[in-house]
C-alpha cells in the first residue's frame, strides 16, 4: 500500500492548488479504488456518495499524512482548500478533506466552526462519524464549554445533527482537562443519551448504544447504576432494545440481572 501511494506522489503538485490538487487526488482515486470494495460498501454504508471509489480508509489516510507532510511549509495554503475538497461528489474527497483537517492539526476553535458548516452537507454514517473523529472530538477535547452545543444537538430536526452529538461524545477518550471534569461530563452525556433512548431514527438509535457502551467501558460504575435505574421506568420498546444491546458490555453477573429484571417490566 505504502509503495504504491509513494509512487502516486511522484506527481503531486508543487504547490497546493485547487484545480491541480483535485486534479492529483482524482488520479490517485481512480488508481487506489477497488470496484468490489466499493460494491460492498455501497451495502454497508446507504446513502454514499454515488461517484465513490472504493479506496479503503487506511490507503485514505496514509494518502493525506504524506500530502500533508509535503505540503507542511505550505499547509496555510492547503488549509483553505479544504472545503472545495469537502465539496466534490465522493467520499473519498470528504474523507480526505477531515484527514487534512486531523493531521494537520488545526486550532480547536477553527475546527468546530469548520463542522458547523460541514454538517448539513452529511449523507452517511461514515462521513458523519469520521467528522466526529476530525473535528468535533478533538475540538471538545480542548474545550468542554462546547458541550453545551451537543446537548442543544439532541433536540435538532436533523438526525444527523443528533448523531454528531453522540459520537463526539461517545469518543471523547482523553480529553485533556482535569478528570473530575471528565466525569461530570459523561455524566450529561449518560443524560443525552436518556433523551434520545426514545428516538426513532436507526441511526440515532445505534448511536446511543454504542455511547452506552463507551460509558461502561471507561466509567463502568457510572453507567451500571445508569442503566439499573432505567430498570424502574416504564420503557418504550426502541428503548429496551438499545438498552438490551448496550447490556453486552455489563460483567456477566450484571448482564444476566439486567435481563431478568427486563423480562419482569413489561
Amino acid at each position: 500500500m505504502t509503495k504504491r501511494i509513494e509512487e502516486l506522489l511522484e506527481s503531486l503538485p508543487k504547490r497546493p492548488e485547487e484545480d491541480s490538487l483535485l486534479k492529483f487526488l482524482d488520479a490517485a482515486f481512480n488508481h487506489l479504488g477497488d470496484k468490489d470494495y466499493r460494491e460492498m460498501i455501497q451495502t454497508a454504508v446507504p446513502g454514499m456518495e454515488e461517484g465513490s471509489y472504493g479506496v479503503r480508509v487506511p490507503e485514505l489516510r496514509t494518502l493525506t499524512k504524506k500530502l500533508v507532510n509535503a505540503y507542511k511549509d505550505q499547509f496555510e495554503i492547503l488549509r483553505s482548500l479544504i472545503e472545495p475538497i469537502w465539496s466534490q461528489p465522493t467520499r473519498e474527497h470528504k474523507q480526505v478533506a477531515l484527514f487534512i483537517s486531523f493531521y494537520g492539526k488545526i486550532p480547536a476553535d477553527e475546527g468546530w466552526e469548520l463542522a458547523l458548516r460541514l454538517i448539513p452537507d452529511i449523507q452517511n454514517w461514515e462521513v458523519c462519524d469520521q467528522l466526529c473523529l476530525s473535528l468535533t472530538t478533538p475540538a471538545l477535547a480542548q474545550d468542554p464549554r462546547l458541550f453545551d452545543t451537543l446537548e442543544e444537538w439532541v433536540g435538532s430536526a436533523s438526525y444527523w445533527r443528533r448523531r454528531v452529538a453522540l459520537v463526539t461524545a461517545a469518543i471523547l477518550r482523553k480529553p485533556i482537562f482535569p478528570a473530575k471534569e471528565a466525569a461530570a461530563l459523561d455524566q450529561r452525556v449518560l443524560q443525552m443519551c436518556l433523551g434520545l433512548l426514545d428516538d426513532p431514527e436507526p441511526y440515532v438509535a445505534k448511536a446511543v448504544d454504542w455511547t452506552i457502551r463507551e460509558i461502561l467501558k471507561r466509567r463502568y460504575d457510572m453507567a451500571r447504576v445508569w442503566m439499573f435505574t432505567r430498570l424502574q421506568e416504564d420503557l418504550s420498546r426502541t428503548a429496551r432494545s438499545t438498552l438490551r444491546k448496550a447490556s453486552a458490555k455489563l460483567t456477566d453477573t450484571d448482564r444476566r440481572y439486567f435481563l431478568e429484571q427486563f423480562k419482569l417490566i413489561r
